[in-house]
């Protein structure tokens, strides 16, 4: 049964996946419905996944392999909306940037530029990092043009698309589509109730940093 969406719905995307077959990896993705005609979840949580395969995934080392895409309507305190989900299983979501690759918590860091100084920035952090798209740490001038595409992937409008049997997009759904937002759950360390979101300005690649929760025994 289909999940079906509204215009200015926020809707939340958690991709799965794994480093070298043994850590787990996630990242959470938030946008908010700016066109829709009789839209559904899983339209757009495939279109959010051809975004990635095209625009994100081919940065990461041939280690990273994501597996599926769990996706989920949000409410205005930021709960998930009548206890619905869906998840999608992918055939491909595999890095393919080959040689060496640093430890998992060596990450891409892109940053969501807020819009006034009342929001915090928002982060975006992939493992998967070649040997070969650094030089002493920081991003090789080889390796510009991938993070620019990534970066420029993640700040636009995501068209939905239709799934195939694979359960990859198949076809663009131009009557429906979603914009990138951040979401704000606390303010000064309280939560809040109704959750703010901002659209970002932009979204430009940071710097190569690190994640502690991405280290092996730690977390994902």
């Amino acid at each position: 049964m289909a999940i079906l969406v509204s215009l200015n719905d926020i809707l939340e995307f958690k991709t799965v996946g794994n480093f070298d077959g043994v850590l787990e990896i996630n990242n959470l993705y938030h946008y908010r419905v700016n066109s829709v005609t009789g839209g559904d979840l899983q339209t757009l949580a495939a279109g959010l996944i051809n975004m990635l395969h095209d625009g994100a995934w081919g940065l990461l080392s041939t280690l990273v392999h994501y597996t599926n895409v769990e996706a989920r309507i949000l409410d205005a305190n930021g709960n998930l909306v009548n206890g619905q989900s869906l998840v999608v299983n992918p055939a491909f979501g595999d890095g393919t940037a080959g040689g060496e690759v640093l430890p998992p918590n060596v990450v891409y860091t892109f940053k969501y530029v807020r819009a006034d100084a009342s929001f915090r920035h928002g982060f975006k952090r992939y493992t998967g990092v070649s040997e070969g798209n650094q030089n002493k740490g920081l991003l090789a001038s080889s390796a510009i043009a991938a993070v620019v595409l990534v970066a420029d992937a993640l700040a636009s409008f995501v068209q939905g698309y239709t799934l195939d049997v694979d359960g990859n997009p198949d076809t663009p759904d131009l009557t429906q589509s979603m914009v990138p937002i951040v979401l704000q759950r606390v303010i000064n360390g309280d939560p809040i109730q109704p959750i703010n979101s901002y659209d970002p300005i932009t979204v430009v690649f940071d710097k190569i940093g690190t994640q502690n929760s991405r280290k092996y025994g730690v977390g994902s």
